[in-house]
C-alpha cells in the first residue's frame, strides 16, 4: 500500500471548522481554514509576506514569502473544505485540491510574474475599498521584492491543507492521486509537497 506523500497528523477541529474554507464567514477566523493556515504561517514559521490570493485567478489560497540573505523561500497553500462532517477519504475533495496544487507549479519558473499579478491583485482590491490582501508583511516590502526579484535565488513548496482528509482512511485511488500529485511537483518543478490532513 502507498504511503501519503508528506501527511501531516493534525485533528480537524485544532486547524479549521470542516465546512469553513473562506475566512470572510460568521465564524471567527481561527475556524476557517485559509485564516488558520495564515495565522500559523506569521506566528509559527515567520514568514515575511503573507498573502491571501484567494478567489478567480489565484496562485494558491496563501501564498508565503520568507526572504533569506539572497534566498527567497515561496509556499503555496491550497485549502480545502470538507463535503461532510466527519474526516475520511473522499476522492472528489482530493482531486479539486490536487488540481489545484499541480496547476499552480507553472508559477515556479515565473517569479516576476508571479510578485507582479500579486501586486495588481492586492491594488485592485484596495482600489475596491476591500480590505487588503496582505495578512503578514507591508505593501513597502513587497513593492522592494518586486523590484530587486533577480537578485534572488527562488525555492518554491506546495501545501495542500484538508481537514476532511484523514490519513488513516486514505484508500488506494486516493494514495495513488497524492502520490502523482508530489511525483509530478517534484518530478517538473523540484517542488516539494506537504499534506495536512487529520487522523
Amino acid at each position: 500500500m502507498l504511503k501519503p506523500p508528506g501527511l501531516d497528523d493534525c485533528a480537524a477541529q485544532a486547524i479549521a471548522d470542516l465546512f469553513a474554507e473562506d475566512v470572510v464567514l460568521a465564524l471567527p477566523p481561527r475556524f476557517a481554514v485559509r485564516g488558520h493556515i495564515a495565522g500559523n504561517l506569521l506566528e509559527d514559521e515567520q514568514f515575511d509576506i503573507v498573502f491571501d490570493d484567494d478567489g478567480a485567478g489565484e496562485i494558491a489560497d496563501v501564498v508565503s514569502i520568507r526572504m533569506q540573505e539572497d534566498l527567497v523561500t515561496v509556499t503555496l497553500s491550497h485549502c480545502k473544505y470538507s463535503t461532510s462532517e466527519e474526516p475520511g477519504a473522499r476522492v472528489k475533495d482530493l482531486y479539486e485540491v490536487c488540481g489545484q496544487a499541480q496547476k499552480s507549479a507553472r508559477w515556479r519558473d515565473r517569479p516576476n510574474r508571479m510578485l507582479g499579478h500579486m501586486l495588481r491583485r492586492e491594488k485592485l482590491r484596495r482600489d475596491r475599498g476591500q480590505p487588503s490582501r496582505l495578512e503578514g508583511g507591508t505593501a513597502a516590502q513587497f513593492r522592494k521584492l518586486k523590484a530587486r526579484w533577480q537578485e534572488y535565488r527562488y525555492e518554491f513548496d506546495v501545501r495542500m491543507v484538508q481537514p476532511g482528509l484523514s490519513m488513516s482512511r486514505v484508500g488506494e485511488e486516493g494514495l495513488h492521486l497524492l502520490a502523482g500529485t508530489e511525483t509530478y511537483l517534484l518530478d517538473t518543478r523540484g517542488m516539494s509537497l506537504r499534506i495536512i490532513g487529520s487522523p
